[in-house]
Parts: C-alpha cells; structure tokens; sequence
C-alpha cells in the first residue's frame, strides 16, 4: 500500500490516475496560501459527460485499493463535473473500554478503515481518555509541530461530513475549533431542579457538540499542566482549553450530530440511521 502520508503526495497520485485515464488539461494547483480550504486542487478535464464520470469512478476506484474513500463527493447528477473531496485526516487514534481493542479492531478490518493508526485504554474520565490518546500521538512522532488533532465522542455516531470539513476550516483559520449549535430552546437557572425566577437570553448561548480541533503541542502542554495541578475532571477539551486562558471559535455543528446517552437518544438515532433523505424536513 502507498503512504499517502501528505495532502501533495496525494495530490500528485490522483493527478497520475487521471493521466492514465486520458483526461485531458491535468493540473496540480497549490492552493494553501489563497484559501483554508484546501491545501491543493487536481483539476481535469474530459471530452464527455461520460468521460466525466469514468474519471472520477476510476480516482474513487484506484483510491479505494489503498484504502481511501472521498470525504464527499458532488455533481455527479449532472456528470458536467464532479467533485471529489479527499479528507486531511491521516491518521485515527481510539480510547476504548478496557477488553473492547479486539472487537474494535476486528471492525475496522471489517470495513477497511485503514488509517485506524492505534487503539488505547480509556481513562476513568473523558479527560484521561483524551489525554492516553494524546499520550500515544506523542509516542508515535518524533515532531508533533505540525500536527492538528480532532477529538470526537465515540457516542456521537451521525457526524456529517460538513460539520468535519467546516470544523477543519476554522482551525486552520482561527487555530482552534469547537463545534457548536444555537440554543433554540428557553433555558433556567436553578439550583434544585424544582423552580426558578432567572431565565438566560438563549441568543448568547450556545451548546458544544464534537469535534473539537487544536494543534497537537497546545492541548498536550494544556493537558499536562492540568495533571500538575490536580484539574482531572474537565468535562470537555473545550472546557479544559477554556480554564487555561485560550479563546474557543465555533465552527458549525448540526442537530443530527446526536449524543447518545440515554434509551430516547436511541430511538432518535435509529430513525436517522433509517431516514431516507439525510436532511431533516424544514417547514
């Protein structure tokens, strides 16, 4: 398998495929200094709606061989173009339940998730989960400089693909990001659950969700910094981030990025996971 280890050497492969394709006008464009989109553009051209197609059929099939799968693909209705939009994540680390690394590993061999880098043992608290994950990035690179960590829930199953690529934009951006949505609901203040007289203006709220993105070396320093001084139970990264003086940028979530924490959420993952359209209805 080849080690499509940076955004230009897989760049320059697809440009390769489409080559021996015969598409026509092949271009590797370098982008990264004009947009925070992307890093580089492969564009090409073909004779036909149909050679349109089959090139792009043959980068998702040459691709698929090494393991890799477009993070989203577009136009493809129409055939005048297509879109295919290759994700910058290299690699996935997962804490996991103690005794649960076999089962884990058996379903990515399953389902050909070849970047599944290593499986660690969670902690006694998300933040020690984090932090063994962390732990082990730290012991696989001499240089972490450059790298950029996304740190997801394991019980949030239905995250989108725009709300990976928005949060990836607005890291490289801003240097951080957190995923989060508007609070649509009336939210009360009280201390035992019963009563309250002090509502929040829910126009300056906003519920976190996951991912959550950062270069490498600040969560790690942040992390580390925690343990020395006793901060063990933080109940997100974001949270962790916030309590060491560091600003939190919003990128946009989505109410079908779902938690599942109790037997309701359940039902309501099952619905989406059985919905035909992927888009909720609006009225």
């Amino acid at each position: 398998m080849e080690n499509f280890n940076d955004s230009k050497a897989l760049a320059i492969e697809i440009a390769k495929i489409l080559d021996k394709k015969k598409a026509h006008d092949v271009r590797v464009l370098k982008v990264e200094s004009l947009t925070v989109l992307t890093d580089y553009f492969v564009i090409a051209s073909g004779t036909s709606t149909t050679q349109v197609a089959a090139l792009a059929d043959e980068v998702e099939f040459e691709l698929s061989q090494e393991g890799l799968e477009p993070y989203s693909t577009e136009g493809y209705d129409s055939k005048n173009w297509v879109l295919l939009d290759y994700s910058s994540i290299d690699e996935i680390y997962v804490a996991c339940l103690e005794g649960w690394s076999a089962v884990l590993d058996a379903y990515a061999r399953q389902f050909n998730i070849t970047k599944l880098k290593k499986i660690v043992t969670g902690g006694s608290t998300g933040q020690e989960s984090i932090y063994n994950g962390l732990k082990a990035i730290k012991e696989d690179h001499e240089s972490t400089s450059d790298i950029v960590v996304m740190i997801h829930d394991g019980n949030r199953p239905m995250l989108p693909q725009d709300v990976i690529t928005d949060n990836l934009v607005k890291q490289k951006k801003y240097g951080s990001a957190v995923t989060v949505i508007p609070t649509t609901e009336v939210v009360f203040v009280s201390k035992d659950g019963i009563e309250s007289n002090e509502a929040l203006n829910r126009d300056e709220l906003w519920r976190t969700q996951t991912p959550h993105s950062y270069a490498f070396d600040e969560l790690w320093k942040v992390h580390n910094q925690a343990i020395k001084d006793g901060v063990t139970n933080m109940a997100a990264s974001c949270s962790l981030m916030q309590k060491y003086g560091y600003m939190t940028y919003f990128s946009k979530g989505s109410e079908k990025n779902i938690k599942i924490t109790t037997v309701e959420d359940i039902e309501i993952f099952k619905a989406l996971l059985n919905a035909k359209n992927d888009e909720w209805i609006k009225k």
